[in-house]
């Protein structure tokens, strides 16, 4: 889907460099797998770029450089070349994420570049700048010599300061052995993102408060310091435990027992039998009439926690109004007045209440009043989003009158919005449901590399996982490395 009216070349950037430029209009509707760069010319031979937009066999944007004619080319070519790959932020151009990579091409390997670029939850975000105006904008710098002793110095520079990032990295791997990142979400960060950052879910993980941890300390000294952070006596304190769902969901799935919490929080490698990089946990704390902590409501064996959602139709606002432990033997209709509470409403407002669910697409469905939630299949961590009765406001010109059309029109905008923080992409944690195997970490660290551009997108880009940099063939056969 190469061609002039998504393209532009630009001039020479300095001796013996040519920039390219490659605009793609409409880049969220594109719906091939592969998209081609018009060719241009770089140390007298023809190249191109290659994008994957839905990525290579993951879930980041994939670029690379490749010639553009090697079935012409003489047997035994090949050609040094040093290049830049850059995804333009176009609101900040100082957070463009750039990849630098050297390659030797030759006529059997005539393709070159990095499979994981951008998360393409964050691309596909349209406040972070990638896309604006759904069109992407890649910049493509190549260098070419005959011999690596030609490369330019900047990129010499540049390939210096990767290296050093790349050690770093390395030194943080090592690290890792020794300490656990804990992220911690509260309620406060889901009404802070609901609704603004995301939709559908609950929470971006990337923007909740994080801690390192010594593996050996144990997890009741770690709730003091939670305790610190925000004001939380440790015995207010019940945690719970995320987990990938089989419809690849993440939600909190139980709490966590009082032996756990007596051990170090490196036994959570133990629990779940795979190596956590990164432990993701829901604090749960119950306030008193005077939004003091108080303990946490006592949970029998047959209570589950639920989300709710509230969205208004007028406002074409949704918003996180808080959760509640039900029995799951209980029917909706013996909660609508705590609802009410939550929403601000008048304890007897009718209300209408939806389940969202990930059927692969997110939607919508009625929830059954007439059915316990058991019998609706309800369970730990699921949403439910609620409303006004919809026929109240018959007359009133309202677009979007109920949840599930508002819904449906936010994921048609933005097609990866739904998407946009599921925060088991790329990532290794464990399922709520056992039997489920796990690919081990270290599997495919051979084959890849831990690269990234500056300083600058470790601070903003959120999602941390390898960076992979090699052919667009050999990058298609491997599986997704989940880190």
């Amino acid at each position: 889907m190469g061609g002039s009216k998504y393209e532009r070349r630009t001039s020479l950037t300095a001796p013996g460099i040519q920039s390219y430029t490659w605009r793609t209009e409409r880049f969220s509707r594109v719906r091939a797998t592969v998209l081609y760069s018009d060719v241009f010319e770089a140390g007298g031979y023809k190249w191109r770029a290659i994008i994957h937009p839905r990525g290579n066999n993951t879930d980041y944007l994939s670029i690379y450089l490749c010639t553009a004619d090697s079935a012409s080319l003489p047997d035994g070519w090949s050609s040094y070349v040093e290049f830049t790959l850059k995804v333009v932020n176009q609101i900040e151009y100082k957070y463009s994420v750039t990849k630098v990579a050297k390659h030797k091409f030759t006529k059997l390997i005539s393709d070159w570049g990095h499979k994981n670029v951008i998360p393409l939850g964050i691309l596909f975000d349209p406040s972070r700048g990638y896309l604006v105006n759904d069109t992407l904008v890649v910049e493509i710098e190549v260098t070419y010599s005959e011999d690596e002793k030609d490369t330019a110095a900047h990129l010499r520079e540049r390939l210096k300061k990767d290296w050093e990032v790349k050690k770093l990295k390395n030194k943080e791997k090592e690290d890792a052995q020794l300490y656990t990142i804990i992220k911690v979400i509260r309620d406060e960060d889901l009404a802070e993102q609901i609704g603004k950052d995301i939709y559908f879910n609950l929470v971006d993980h990337g923007k909740v408060r994080s801690f390192c941890v010594q593996k050996q300390t144990s997890f009741n000294v770690f709730k003091e310091e939670v305790a610190k952070e925000f004001g939380i006596p440790a015995r207010f304190q019940r945690f719970w435990l995320w987990a990938k769902r089989l419809n690849h969901t993440y939600r909190p799935f139980r709490p966590l027992t009082y032996i756990e919490e007596a051990a170090p929080v490196g036994q959570f490698r133990d629990v779940f039998g795979i190596h956590i990089a990164e432990l993701e946990l829901f604090l749960e704390v119950e306030r008193g009439p005077d939004l003091r902590p108080i303990a946490p409501l006592k949970k029998r064996k047959d209570d589950i926690l639920l989300f709710f959602k509230l969205y208004d139709p007028e406002r074409m606002e949704l918003r996180y109004v808080g959760r509640l432990l039900v029995n799951c033997t209980d029917k909706p209709s013996q909660i609508l007045t705590k609802l009410n509470k939550l929403a601000g409403y008048d304890p007897d407002e009718e209300i209408e209440l939806y389940e969202e669910v990930f059927e692969p697409n997110v939607k919508c469905l009625p929830v059954d009043m007439k059915l316990t939630f058991q019998e609706s299949e309800l369970e730990n961590g699921d949403i439910i989003c609620f409303q006004k009765d919809s026929s109240m406001d018959i007359v009133k010109q309202i677009p979007f009158r109920d949840v599930c059309s508002y819904l449906e029109y936010v994921h048609k905008r933005y097609p990866y919005v739904a998407s946009s923080f599921e925060y088991v992409h790329n990532r290794q944690v464990p399922f709520c449901h056992p039997g489920i195997e796990f690919e081990d970490e270290d599997s495919s660290e051979e084959d890849s590399e831990d690269e990234d551009s500056s300083e600058e997108q470790n601070e903003n880009i959120t999602a941390e996982a390898s960076h992979y940099e090699g052919t667009s063939k050999a990058n298609a056969s491997k599986p997704t490395k989940l880190s």
